[in-house]
Parts: C-alpha cells; structure tokens; sequence
C-alpha cells in the first residue's frame, strides 16, 4: 500500500453561495445562479440583479478567497472576464461570464451594490475532457491496457479507480501495472479484475511556487489511499524544522479532501526555501517538497528602473561629451581669429647715402 500525496500552492474555493449584507445597505442584490459548475473549455456566466436602482451606485464584481479576502476587482479590462451591465426601470442587471473557463477559475464571485453584496460560487471539473480508450473483454488470462487520454496543455496526475476505489501500485496487487496515464492488468482474470475502471485527474505537484512579499501564502496537502485503509496523519516542515499553530503559521484540515492546508501571513524573504508536508498512517508513510521562492514587492518595476537608469546614464554621456566639444571648439576659434590677424615684424633702420634715415619694413 502507498499514498499519493499532492502539494498543491494557491488556493481553490468551492464554496456555496451565500448573501453578505454591508449592515446598512438598504439594496436586495441577488446572483444566479447561487452555485455554478462548468468543465475546462466552457464560458460560466453569472447574472445580478441589485434593486432599488440608486443614483451614482454602480454594481461591481470581485473575485475573493474562502478567508473573506479579495483577490481581485473584475471589470471588463480583467483579462479572461466580460462584463455587460443593463439598467432597467427599478434595478440594474450586470452579466459576469467567465472566459474559457479553467481550473483556477474555481471560487467565489461577489457582486456588490452599494453595502450590499451576493455571492455566487464557480466550481470547475475536467471529468469533460477525460476519456478512456475502449472497454476490455476478459477473453482468457491476457494482460490488458487501459490508457487514459486528456486533452490540454495543463500538467495532471492520472490515477486509477476499481468500481469507486482507488486503484494504486501496491504489493496486493502485483497483477496492476501503473506508468504514467497507463493501467496494465498482467493476466487478467474474470474472478479478481473484472468490474469498472476510471481515471481521475489532479493537477500534478509544482517543484516551486512563487509568493510576492507580503502576500499570504497557502500550501494544501492532499492524500490519496485505497478505501479502507486508515486514516493518515499530516505534519509540516520548513527545512528541517517542524511547524507547529502559531504566530504567522496556522494549519487547517483540508476542506474538500483527506488533507491538511498551512496558512502563512506576511511572506518575507527569509521564508523562501523547501516545504515539506509528511502524510503517516500506521501502514505507510510518504512525503512531498516544494520550493518556495520570494519575489520583491518592487519586482515588477525594475524591469522599468532598469530602462529609466539607461535613460538618465545616456543623457549623462551626452551631456558630458557637448561640455567637451564646447571646450575644443572656443580653443579653435582662438587659433582661427590670432591666425587671421596680420604678422608684424621688426623694422629695420639703415643709413643711406649721407645720412638720410629711412624705415623698410621687411614685408614681402
């Protein structure tokens, strides 16, 4: 027997819809649908309505995670997002679709008016583009192959299930040969293998995940094992240090899954490195690391310093080049005007004949 753990950073939320009045709103705000499932490739589209229709109000959408924190506003300039707001005679109407719908379009939708607010939740399944490859008749001990084909550019992890139970590589089974997206049954037999067998997609583990400072990080811990099989138990570790409730740290049970979630606030520089979450049940015990990297709240302007600093150190160069020109340039013009004057030479005084003094000048 072995679990499969996955470490998954970021966070999806399958929340149901829920209504959050503001307090003093005075506004009905409704979303429909309350709860939304859609598969990987399809647009989901979420309407509300917000009445009575008020002066200078304005229905707008975010999108926020399970803890009540907003992730980010949505308008139309949200890339993956359209939005199409209609004002009726007593309300206003505004249609939130989402584009090309993927998996981390899971969560909660908010539309707000005013102090008022709905919640509609989206919740994503890729079962749609799943597809085994033919079914298989037991026709003698023959070794038969089920390959699980999906379509799409998204990195998953294939598992395998034996009418609902999870089908992993274990001693008990020696028959089951699993490599990549590809189940083997060595001889098959109608007694011990035959039944209904499907494949289920994850989204594989990162090697890292990147957190700006400041951020909150989460990281979700999640165990698959055979039905039956106990219960594991979850611990975290920072290098090689235990983490433990408290301070910055809090971790929770997964909500969806057999799991555990660590929560982390205010990322800072020194809390880059390798997170290990340990899964141990009294059969077996497994372990999986991700690196995590920091990024500098300034990181995405230095690209534009960098080109500023270029800017400022050319205008420098020139500057510092039309001084020197300059300086050369009034020494030549010095030259120009002593060389444009006449050249003066002694004169000369001589005696001629019986004392007449005459002055000659030696000028060609």
């Amino acid at each position: 027997m072995r679990l499969l753990v996955l470490l998954v950073g970021g966070f999806v939320s399958l929340c149901l819809g829920e209504e959050a009045s503001g307090g003093m709103g005075s506004g009905n705000v409704k979303v429909a649908p309350p709860v939304l499932t859609a598969t990987v490739g399809d647009n989901a589209e979420f309407v509300c309505t917000a009445t009575p229709l008020e002066a200078g109000q304005e229905i707008k959408w975010t999108k926020e995670d399970g803890e009540g924190n907003e992730l980010f506003p949505i308008t139309n300039g949200t890339t993956g997002f359209k939005i199409k707001t209609v004002y009726l005679a007593d309300a206003v109407e505004s249609t939130l679709r989402v584009l090309d719908v993927h998996v981390d379009n899971s969560g909660s939708y908010f539309c707000k008016y005013g102090s008022s607010r709905f919640e509609g939740a989206l919740t994503v399944n890729y079962d749609g583009f799943v597809e085994i490859n033919g079914s298989r008749v037991i026709d003698g001990e023959t070794d038969k192959k089920f390959t699980c084909l999906v379509d799409g550019s998204a990195s998953y992890e294939v598992t395998w299930r034996k009418n609902g139970t999870f089908v992993l590589p274990d001693k008990r089974l020696p028959q089951i040969e699993i490599q990549g997206s590809t189940m083997t049954i060595k001889k098959a037999s109608v007694d011990h293998d035959r039944g209904h067998y499907s494949c289920v997609l994850r989204l594989k583990a990162p090697n890292s995940i990147k957190f700006t400072e400041g951020e909150r990080a989460r990281f979700e811990c999640i165990a698959l094992y055979p039905k039956g099989d106990p219960e594991p138990s979850f611990t975290w570790m920072i290098g090689n240090e235990t983490v433990n409730n408290g301070g910055r740290f809090e971790i929770k049970h997964s909500k969806w899954d057999i799991g555990s979630v660590l929560h982390m606030t205010d990322v800072v520089f020194s809390d880059a490195g390798n997170y290990t979450c340990i899964a141990t049940s009294n059969v077996t015990t497994v372990q999986h690391t991700i690196l995590l990297r920091v990024r500098d709240r300034l990181a995405a302007l230095w690209p534009f310093i960098g080109i500023m600093s270029e800017v400022i150190i050319l205008i420098i160069i020139i500057f510092i080049h039309e001084k020197c020109t300059q300086g050369d340039d009034v020494g030549e013009e010095e030259e120009e005007e002593d060389a444009s004057e006449p050249i003066k030479e002694k004169e000369k005084i001589s005696v001629d004949g019986e004392g007449d003094m005459r002055m000659r000048s030696n000028k060609p």
